[in-house]
């Protein structure tokens, strides 16, 4: 299992997006993307299938997104169980949040924390945003609170759940 069959995916899934928009300032500009609100929205969608199409190709992963679309009032973007381990991702291209939403997402980040914590009670819970579009959480700087750093995975440390180490080199050419 390598991060090349999630490549493929997405290069799949992305086809469909239509990118002749002139890129802005936007979180899409590193991949020349147009920062229109359904372009950015097409992007999430594509990004968040991807990641669960993925996830669907690794024998030892229990997608728990298709027993739990939804917690409470909460939509569930990537959801799973790998080595005794219950994930939870909320997936983000856009990690500029203004600070309502930040504040919204980190809420809904605790809501879905309890939630699997009381029901998975003998395993592992990590809940965290999910930023595909970022090699890692290091870079990040850009931040609001309350979220922080460490409560941010970005492309490499997706992958190093299992045990898959792409390099930044490696990384940089799925996005060309």
């Amino acid at each position: 299992m390598t991060y090349k069959i999630y490549a493929n995916i997405l290069c799949n899934n992305a086809i469909s997006i239509n990118l002749n928009i002139k890129s802005s300032n936007s979180i899409c500009s590193q991949l020349n993307l147009p920062s229109s609100q359904s372009k950015l929205s097409q992007l999430g969608f594509k990004t968040e299938q991807t990641i669960n199409q993925y996830i669907e190709t690794h024998k030892d992963v229990l997608n728990l997104k298709t027993i739990y679309p939804k917690i409470g009032p909460h939509q569930i973007d990537v959801l799973f169980k790998y080595k005794n381990i219950i994930y939870y991702f909320e997936s983000k291209n856009n990690m500029k949040l203004d600070t309502e939403k930040s504040i919204k997402s980190y809420d809904k980040l605790k809501y879905i924390k309890k939630f699997l914590t009381k029901k998975y009670k003998s395993n592992k819970i990590v809940c965290k945003f999910l930023n595909m579009w970022m090699y890692n959480s290091n870079n990040m700087n850009y931040i609001k609170l309350p979220i922080r750093k460490n409560n941010v995975f970005g492309y490499n440390d997706f992958f190093s759940i299992f045990n898959i180490h792409v390099t930044n080199n490696e990384y940089k050419k799925l996005l060309n």
